[in-house]
């Protein structure tokens, strides 16, 4: 078997002929595997509901500030779309002031030295992050909270928009910062005040796990690199593929985060998206893949300035930046392997198929056609969402 043959993974020795049943086989298990892929990923790209929160504590006193996306709180609480712009409009969010601060109250608990503390409506305004989303800013107030040794913050924002729900950001106590990530599966964070502050180990923590998250749920960069690995090649290539996109987008998220570069999210998004278009045609005639490390690194600074947004919203902490950076970082190239582990065996699979060009050639279409509508809803902002 040619190791420039574009169906060539990996260099295996030679693969005897397949039998009927095992042909069969095979397809029985990529037809329904490509159709659950296809019904798992929604049209957005990061189909995640975010809340941001700020928490200021002092003795006797809590302020806290709840971020959330205008669009999405507005979807959530059923209310419908102007009818002249088609958009949620900030009159609209207004006249539901209450029923928000109720929203947030009701999803919420803070507890201060293991006591329930009442958060009081406060203001409501509006901003925009720097992707350009216009938020809904509520802010609350709460006293009573005595000397504060303890804080326990627990947030379920299960919502009707997306499938899952991420609600970050940071508690500051005494001058020192915590970084507290909540999700599904961990609804309850609890953290001590000390005078040391938070340890580095609890800082990466947060950072290292939002990192994970953001890549488990990125659909974008989950079909890239799946489009990527799906013609094969060598080992060695694999290796310089993956190695090439972790060292490209490792650059683009430092500068990013430092604000070093900033470019505008419309044409990050864009390029995030052509990136996937170009990748899944590609499969369609490649012979070499020699190369292609090469184009993975270009685009893989890219998807860096993508994954800086997600830390963009939150706001680095100016002390511990680097390790706040590193820790990220680690999160995201540990998903990314993960991910490949778990893609590489079913990419083996078709390989040993007789339908392996057809099977290669349908998921790249499929890779293809999300790659396409994400484009057009970036840069256009056509509402080409078919799934």
């Amino acid at each position: 078997m040619s190791q420039n043959h574009p169906t060539a993974l990996f260099t295996t020795p030679e693969l005897r002929p397949q039998t009927r049943n095992s042909t069969l086989a095979t397809r029985n298990l990529f037809l329904p595997l490509l159709f659950l892929l296809l019904r798992a990923i929604p049209a957005p790209a990061h189909p995640v509901y975010s809340v941001f929160f700020n928490m200021e504590v002092e003795p006797d006193t809590l302020r806290a500030q709840f971020e959330m996306i205008a669009p999405e709180i507005g979807k959530e609480l059923g209310i419908a779309p102007d009818p002249h712009t088609g958009r949620i409009e900030k009159a609209q969010l207004l006249a539901e002031r209450e029923r928000l601060f109720r929203y947030i109250r009701e999803r919420c608990e803070v507890r201060i030295n293991y006591f329930e503390i009442e958060l009081q409506p406060r203001d409501m305004r509006f901003a925009k992050n720097q992707l350009g989303e216009e938020l809904v800013l509520l802010s609350f107030r709460a006293v009573g909270a005595g000397n504060p040794r303890v804080l326990s913050f627990t947030a379920d924002f299960t919502n009707q928009v997306y499938p899952y729900f991420e609600c970050f950001g940071r508690v500051n106590y005494g001058g020192k910062y915590w970084n507290v990530v909540i999700e599904q599966i961990h609804q309850t964070r609890q953290i001590e005040f000390t005078p040391e502050g938070p340890g580095t180990w609890m800082q990466m923590q947060a950072f290292i796990f939002l990192g994970i998250q953001h890549i488990f749920i990125g659909a974008d960069h989950i079909l890239f690199l799946l489009g990527l690995i799906l013609i094969g090649g060598r080992f060695r290539d694999l290796v310089k593929i993956v190695t090439s996109f972790t060292i490209a987008h490792s650059i683009t998220l430092t500068l990013a985060a430092l604000k070093i570069v900033n470019l505008p999210p419309r044409w990050i998004e864009s390029a995030i998206a052509l990136s996937i278009v170009y990748i899944a045609a590609e499969n369609f005639f490649i012979k070499k893949v020699d190369y292609r490390w090469i184009v993975t690194g270009i685009f893989g600074l890219a998807h860096g300035f993508g994954f800086a947004n997600v830390l963009g919203n939150l706001g680095l902490p100016a002390k511990g930046l680097a390790i706040s950076l590193f820790s990220f970082n680690i999160g995201v190239e540990i998903g990314q392997v993960v991910i490949v582990a778990l893609m590489l065996p079913l990419v083996w699979a078709v390989l040993k198929s007789r339908f392996k060009k057809q099977i290669t050639w349908a998921m790249s279409g499929m890779i293809l056609f999300f790659g396409i509508t994400w484009f057009l809803e970036r840069a256009f902002d056509l509402p080409v969402g078919l799934i």
